[in-house]
């Protein structure tokens, strides 16, 4: 569905969908992120700006999977490195980390309820990096079936958590690859969406899971996210036929004005963009209509006919 979009339609859909996974994997650790700061990322980003902007860096990596620079997980560093990047500038003080390239100190995963410690990971850093080289060695077996590994090293990354903080986002970002090398674009960047709407269902995933009368079974937990994702895709499904339905009522209703060619392309354009991306502020802007009627019709003769129409407010 989303290949067949018209191309502004498809690229604002994606910004959509981006902003809300950043958005929803930050709300999950209780961090506050705008969808101003990773509009300004992302745009910072396609304009090559130099500065160091917040969330420029995950948006860069989550960029990567639409390009489909899947990750390959080889070594500790990398991981590291993924998290350098997914919380640049964002860990306070005392969640430094301590070791080589991960925490030496304990911690504990508390019940946000109860407050009382729910799992208690490895507590120093010879141990998280032994767990971790298992952890690699699994995720590089290709005998096991893709979806099924991604949610097993899910759990398994989430318990070893290496890090005093930003366990969450990177967990998640790397799962999000996983899934879009397997399924989709749109399927990586709803999971995190999916999973600040059912948090309770995904901790009591992970609760289940790690209760000691379980003895280790991960059915559980892969059936939990399955449904989380399952959800999660008939979601997007939804959005993508409904927001396809009110874009072809517009294209029809545009086919019977009276309207120049040039004059229904650029509403075509704007039509695409008011449609797929929820804040009118972030649409498609003037300069970059130019840039892609340009090569049909003179760069001043656009710009002119885009200033006719705003005076008589063709384009409210």
């Amino acid at each position: 569905m989303s290949q067949k979009l018209p191309g502004v339609a498809k690229e604002q859909f994606y910004n959509e969908q981006l902003y809300r996974a950043v958005i929803s994997t930050d709300e999950i650790e209780g961090v506050r992120t705008t969808r101003k700061e990773v509009s300004i990322a992302h745009k910072s980003l396609e304009q090559k700006t130099k500065e160091n902007i917040r969330l420029q860096s995950t948006v860069r990596l989550y960029n990567d999977i639409r390009e489909n620079n899947f990750l390959t997980i080889d070594s500790l560093e990398t991981i590291r490195d993924i998290y350098d990047q997914l919380t640049n500038d964002e860990i306070d003080t005392e969640d430094v980390l301590d070791g080589r390239l991960f925490r030496n100190g304990s911690v504990s995963v508390i019940n946000a309820n109860t407050y009382k410690a729910e799992h208690i990971p490895p507590s120093n850093e010879d141990r998280i990096s032994t767990m971790l080289l298992s952890w690699i060695k699994f995720i590089n077996d290709h005998t096991i079936p893709v979806l099924i590994k991604s949610f097993l090293a899910h759990y398994f990354f989430e318990n070893i958590h290496p890090f005093y903080d930003g366990n969450g986002r990177t967990g998640r970002y790397i799962l999000a690859s996983y899934l879009a090398r397997k399924l989709d674009i749109f399927s990586a960047l709803v999971m995190s969406q999916q999973i600040n709407q059912e948090k309770k269902k995904y901790y009591d995933a992970f609760k289940i899971t790690g209760d000691f009368d379980n003895k280790a079974e991960g059915t559980f937990f892969v059936l939990y996210l399955m449904e989380i994702l399952k959800n999660g895709q008939q979601e997007i499904i939804a959005t993508l036929q409904e927001k396809n339905a009110i874009l072809d009522d517009y294209s029809l209703y545009l086919e019977k004005t009276n309207y120049s060619e040039l004059q229904k392309r650029i509403l075509f354009l704007l039509l695409q963009s008011k449609v797929f991306i929820d804040d009118p502020h972030e649409g498609i802007t003037d300069n970059e209509i130019i840039q892609i009627l340009s090569q049909h019709f003179p760069k001043f003769t656009i710009k002119r006919v885009i200033d006719t129409m705003e005076k008589v407010v063709l384009l409210s």
